[in-house]
């Protein structure tokens, strides 16, 4: 479990998180929802150590600041929306995954490369493993990054509009194995998304973030009865076939 208590960000003189607070249970998908400027990703960089701030974020009751870089590697895996280029190949990138539990220059092991073929079978990149990433599309390089994100095998994995230059074909294939990953590999999902749909419809837990405040946590069957998504995003609801929940 994931728990922020009390967290607050300043970028200079600017507060940008005011005692944000909220927890995200084991084996589940908590979405991190607001408009531009909420304080989203923040919380994120936040958690992965990119940012110093004030009050305490847990990972299973243990302060995330007394983890090294290496340990925090380990247990928290991270796909940030700005994606750099690179030279490597698809393969090498995902590789990289595995950079957390090497010592020195060992070469990868046969589990390894197991666990890599894995990744991108999973991530769908097979088809293009062998090109270098800065030839790809903007879809096919954040599934690349997934790759090497899922190669990464940590417990918890924080995506950050992970899904924004996909088709909506290929961001169906994402959401998909999101889901799976918590459903059937018990992993624990952070995701801060603009797709309000996807979110009312896939998530367990919902954060609503205003002005770097937690404005509300609920459950999606909560968010469902509500009418504070509406309100907050300008935006109308409908329900199809008496269950999904379509925002537009």
């Amino acid at each position: 479990m994931i728990e922020f208590k009390n967290v607050s960000l300043y970028y200079g003189k600017n507060r940008i998180l005011k005692d944000v607070s909220f927890r995200c249970e084991k084996g589940k998908i908590t979405a991190i929802i607001g408009k531009n400027g909420a304080g989203k990703t923040s919380c994120l960089k936040c958690l992965m150590g990119e940012k110093r701030f004030s009050g305490e974020i847990l990972l299973e009751g243990k302060d995330i600041k007394a983890l090294s870089k290496i340990q925090r590697a380990q247990r928290i895996s991270y796909l940030s929306q700005t994606l750099p280029d690179t030279s490597f190949t698809v393969q090498e990138l995902t590789a990289l995954g595995r950079r957390p539990y090497q010592k020195g220059v060992r070469k990868l092991s046969s589990e390894d490369e197991e666990i890599i073929r894995s990744a991108m079978k999973a991530a769908g990149v097979i088809s293009f493993s062998e090109r270098s990433v800065n030839t790809l599309s903007g879809g096919e390089k954040q599934r690349a990054y997934l790759s090497m994100v899922l190669a990464q095998e940590t417990d918890v994995i924080a995506l950050d509009e992970a899904s924004t230059y996909m088709d909506a074909a290929v961001e169906n294939e994402m959401y998909d194995i999101i889901q799976s990953l918590s459903r059937n590999y018990g992993k624990t999902i952070i995701l801060v998304t603009h797709n309000l749909t996807r979110m009312v419809n896939d998530a367990d837990e919902i954060v609503v973030l205003n002005e770097g405040e937690v404005r509300a946590q609920m459950s999606s069957d909560q968010a469902r009865k509500t009418s504070l998504i509406e309100e907050m995003f300008g935006v109308k609801k409908y329900v199809i076939e008496g269950e999904t929940i379509v925002y537009l």
